[in-house]
C-alpha cells in the first residue's frame, strides 16, 4: 500500500502497545516503541533503492525479496537494533516484538492489494495478490488519521481507540474479501460460455464498484460492475494480436521483460512508425477510462533492434523522456 497508510498503521500499532503496563508507565519506552513501529512499518519498501540502478530492476524486484520471509525477520531485527542505539535502556526484545508486528502488518496489507507481493519466499517464490484493497484505500486513510488525531490531541486513550480501529479494519477487509469473491463468481458466470483463462476483480475507490478483466483464449473483456445492482458498465473487448516477430523482438528491452513478469493481463499492440516500430504492452488491470497508465512502450528500428523504451499512459507524453 502507500507510504502514508503504512505510517499510520505503524502509529496505530505503537498506540496499541500502550496497553502494556510497562510501556505505558515508561515514557522513554513508549517513545522508542513509536519510532521502531514507524521504522519497521517502512523497512520492506527500502527496495526502492534498486531504482537507483534502473527502472527495469525496480519493476522486477519491488515487493520481491524485501518482502520475503528472511527479509521480514532481518528487517524487523535491524529496525529494533537501530532504535536500541538511541534508547539503550529499552529492552531489545520489546523493540523487536513491536518491529515484527509492524513488518507483518506492512506485508499483510501489501498482500491485500493487486500489485503482487513475494511474501512467502523462499518457500513459495511467486508473487501473491489478493485484490481486496486499492493501493490507496480512502476508508483506511480516514479511519487511521482520525485515530491519530484523537491520540495527539489527547481526546482519548490511544490503546482503546486503535483497538476499535483495528477491529473495524479487520471487519472491513473481511467484508471486501467476501464481496470480491461474490463479484468474481458473478462475473465468471457471465462469460461461462467462453473459455476463460484468467479472471481478475480489481477494487476501486468506491466500495460498490469493482473493475474486472476476463481473459479468454482470443480476447480480453474489460469493464466494471456494481455490487448492489449487479450491472456491468463500459464493457470493452480487446482482441489478442497474432504472434509477430516485432513483439518478440521488443522483449530485448529489459524494461519490457521486467514488466511482463509482473503484469497479469498483458495486451500487446504494435504499429509501424517513422524510423521503425512502436510496441506497446499494457496491463489491463489498471485501465482508467481510455488510458492504460501501467504500460511499456518500446521503439524498434527497421532492423528490429531496441532503440528506446519507457513507461506511461501514452507515447505522446513519453516522447521527451524515453530512455534506453
Amino acid at each position: 500500500m502507500d507510504t502514508l497508510t503504512h505510517a499510520l498503521t505503524g502509529l496505530g500499532l505503537a498506540a496499541l502497545a500502550q496497553a502494556h503496563p510497562y510501556i505505558a508507565a515508561n515514557p522513554q519506552t513508549g517513545e522508542a516503541v513509536f519510532w521502531v513501529a514507524q521504522l519497521a512499518s517502512q523497512v520492506p519498501d527500502l527496495d526502492i533503492v534498486v531504482r537507483l540502478k534502473n527502472h527495469s530492476t525496480y519493476l522486477r524486484h519491488h515487493r520481491g525479496f524485501s518482502h520475503s520471509l528472511p527479509a521480514q525477520l532481518a528487517g524487523s531485527l535491524l529496525s529494533a537494533v537501530a532504535v536500541k542505539l538511541f534508547y539503550p535502556v529499552v529492552p531489545l526484545i520489546t523493540l523487536w516484538t513491536v518491529a515484527v508486528f509492524a513488518v507483518l502488518l506492512h506485508v499483510g496489507l501489501d498482500l491485500l492489494t493487486s500489485y503482487g507481493t513475494q511474501a512467502f519466499a523462499p518457500i513459495r517464490c511467486r508473487k501473491y495478490a489478493l485484490d481486496v484493497l486499492t493501493i490507496v484505500d480512502p476508508f483506511l486513510l480516514v479511519l487511521f488519521t482520525l485515530g491519530a488525531m484523537l491520540w495527539f490531541w489527547q481526546l482519548a486513550q490511544p490503546a482503546p481507540v486503535f483497538a476499535v480501529i483495528f477491529g473495524i479494519t479487520g471487519i472491513y477487509v473481511l467484508l471486501k474479501w467476501q464481496v470480491a469473491k461474490s463479484v468474481k463468481c458473478a462475473t465468471g458466470e457471465r462469460f461461462k460460455a467462453e473459455r476463460v483463462i484468467a479472471c481478475s476483480i480489481i477494487p476501486t475507490f468506491s466500495p460498490n464498484r469493482w473493475q474486472f478483466v476476463i481473459e479468454t483464449k482470443k480476447a480480453f473483456h474489460v469493464g466494471s460492475t456494481t455490487v448492489l445492482s449487479g450491472k456491468v458498465y463500459s464493457e470493452e473487448e480487446f482482441l489478442k494480436p497474432k504472434p509477430h516477430k516485432v513483439i518478440v523482438k521488443a522483449h530485448q528491452s529489459k524494461r519490457l521483460c521486467a514488466f511482463s513478469e509482473i503484469a497479469r493481463h498483458r495486451l500487446y499492440a504494435w504499429q509501424e512508425v517513422h524510423g521503425g516500430y512502436l510496441v506497446v504492452c499494457s496491463d489491463l488491470r489498471y485501465r482508467v477510462g481510455s488510458l492504460t497508465p501501467f504500460s511499456v512502450y518500446v521503439l524498434l528500428d527497421h532492423n528490429l533492434k531496441v532503440v528506446k523504451s519507457g513507461m506511461g499512459s501514452s507515447p505522446e507524453k513519453l516522447r521527451f523522456r524515453l530512455a534506453g
